[in-house]
This record gives C-alpha cells, structure tokens and sequence, in this order.
C-alpha cells in the first residue's frame, strides 16, 4: 500500500529536473549574426523600455513603430533573452532567421537562425 503513495512522490522531482533541464532555447552566442539599422532599444507596448523580469511580445521599434513578435525565449543566467519575428529583410533578418533581444534593456544582441 505504501509504495502507491511513495512512487509518486519519488518520480515527480525527477520529472519536474528533466523539464527543467530541456531547453529549445539555442544559447550558442557565436552563431549570433550582427543586425543593421537598429534603434537603441525596442519598447513593450506600455512605452517601457525593457522589462527586467522576462520578456514582453510585441516589441516595438519606436522610430517607426515596426512591432516585432517573440516567438521563443529563455534564461541566459540572470539575464533573459527573446528571439523576434520581424518583417523580412528589416534589420538584416532574412528568411529563416530571427533577431534575439535582451530583455532587460530592449536591446538587440544579433540575428540567429530559426
């Protein structure tokens, strides 16, 4: 009878480290390519340029009020980043590619593939 009551409380850390452990977030900082005709930063909606405690979708670009969508993101130690869907060919983002943001500044960090 007791081990009915103690598998569950035995398998549930380890299903919730193997969540946590898998990412489909690429942390790989080498494969970031360098974006063009950025603004100095991107806003939330709200005007708020950037947000400290994860990442806002859309993003908008104020000089023009280009919005940009985050389509993945995740922890890169403390900081977060988020990888945007923007209109092709803006800011030297191709077909197949996204541009990832850090969320704290609004900044753009590059242009990494899909």
């Amino acid at each position: 009878m007791h081990v009915r009551h103690i598998l569950p409380a035995l398998l549930l850390p380890l299903m919730v480290a193997a969540c946590a452990s898998t990412s489909t977030f690429p942390l790989n900082a080498s494969a970031l390519r360098v974006a063009q005709d950025l603004p100095v930063h991107f806003i939330t909606e709200d005007g708020d340029v950037g947000v400290a405690d994860g990442c806002r979708s859309p993003l908008v670009d104020p000089r023009d009020q280009t919005r940009i969508r985050m389509l993945r993101s995740g922890a890169v130690g403390s900081a977060h980043h988020g990888d945007y869907e923007v209109p092709e060919g803006r800011y030297g983002v191709g077909r197949g590619e996204l541009l990832r943001i850090e969320c704290a500044t609004g900044q753009a960090l590059g242009i990494v593939a899909n």
